[in-house]
């Protein structure tokens, strides 16, 4: 997490301290729970933001705070987060600098009116990735350059210029600081926040495992459902730490043979490591509810409208998962936040309103 809290002296330092507890006591609570601390990291960064906002929204706008705050899994690389109006996140990568965002999702924690859902950007590093976050002081600097040009004392208003910084400074945040001041004099907090992604060390796919898995998917080609099932297994039991791609196949013959609960054992390895394969995700919870598992498919379908909250085919499918757990509420509300994003869609919103009056003829819809 990086943060900036508003305001001069004695108020933004009480903003500070404030963020400062609250989040520190979200930690704690995360490790000392075992329902906090097993929820999935969509819903925990999630909730985590939620329970911030409540606070600062308790002060009647008179302390407001920018912030970032995200996830890393260490064994896949993927980033979780979300943005409070914070300066755009940094990639360092090859030696070039960019955002990893081009867009405002959220106002300050405080701000009034914050009814939007909440949702959840993901990106995945890759090994040798770094990662930089800083408040607004990054920017706000007194050009050396300008001054000389001009009598007046000139801030600067290029927002692309720490990009510039970050690669004269090589990703390293004491470099940085120095090609900072070097150029200009800072007139804001700086703080600034490295995180650089190593890698776990298990991610080749040597020639022996790759010939292994383009003979299962030639056996698949030609209709031989059993041969490559055979072929899969053999080569998870003679290499426990083998690639997740065969768990992936694995499942997907198993879906095509109704065997669901084998499908989604061979899944869940599979997601383990590849937590940014969406299309996967939501196969799997196709998977789930063919099995009956119904609470588990919902917690995966959430997930994904977590970060893809436009994705229609989801969204659907989670209106069902909730019809099935004759839970008509959510199910309403789904329909109706599908319906204020797509106006348009009034056929398919027709049907589905129409599902939920059979369904339950007491709802208001």
């Amino acid at each position: 997490m990086n943060s900036d809290a508003m305001g001069k002296s004695m108020q933004g330092a009480g903003g500070a301290l404030v963020l400062g507890a609250v989040f520190q006591s979200i930690i704690e609570r995360t490790n000392l729970s075992s329902n906090t601390y097993n929820q999935s990291p969509e819903r925990w960064l999630k909730n985590a933001f939620i329970e911030m906002h409540k606070i600062f929204e308790g002060f009647d706008g008179s302390m407001l705070v920018s912030l970032v705050i995200g996830l890393i899994e260490e064994e896949t690389g993927f980033l979780y987060f979300i943005n409070a109006e914070h300066p755009w996140l940094i990639l360092y990568r090859d030696e070039k600098a960019s955002f990893l965002e081009n867009e405002l999702s959220y106002r300050k924690l405080g701000t009034k009116g914050l009814n939007s859902g909440i949702f959840i950007k993901t990106f995945r590093l890759y090994p040798g990735d770094t990662i930089i976050s800083g408040s607004d002081g990054r920017d706000d600097i007194l050009l050396f350059s300008e001054q000389k040009e001009s009598a007046q004392r000139q801030i600067n208003q290029d927002e692309y210029l720490i990009l510039s910084y970050v690669e004269q400074g090589k990703g390293d945040l004491n470099s940085i600081f120095e090609v900072l001041t070097q150029n200009g004099e800072i007139t804001d907090d700086l703080s600034l926040i490295r995180v650089y992604y190593k890698g776990n060390g298990n991610q080749n796919f040597n020639e022996t495992v790759s010939k292994s898995y383009q003979t299962a998917k030639k056996h698949v080609e030609l209709g031989n459902i059993d041969a490559a099932i055979e072929s899969l297994q053999k080569q998870i039991l003679s290499q426990p730490v083998t690639n997740k791609r065969f768990h992936k196949l694995l499942a997907k013959l198993h879906f095509k043979r109704k065997e669901y609960s084998e499908a989604i054992e061979h899944a869940q390895v599979y997601l383990e490591s590849h937590p940014y394969d969406i299309g996967f995700m939501e196969l799997g919870s196709i998977l789930l509810r063919k099995a009956g598992k119904i609470n588990e498919a919902i917690e995966i379908a959430e997930r994904i409208r977590l970060r893809e909250p436009k994705a229609v085919k989801n969204t659907f499918h989670l209106i069902r998962l909730y019809l099935e757990k004759e839970n008509a509420q959510r199910a309403k509300e789904l329909l109706a936040e599908w319906e204020n994003l797509y106006p348009e869609e009034k056929e398919r919103t027709k049907k589905w309103k129409q599902i939920l009056r059979l369904k339950f003829p007491n709802l208001l819809i």
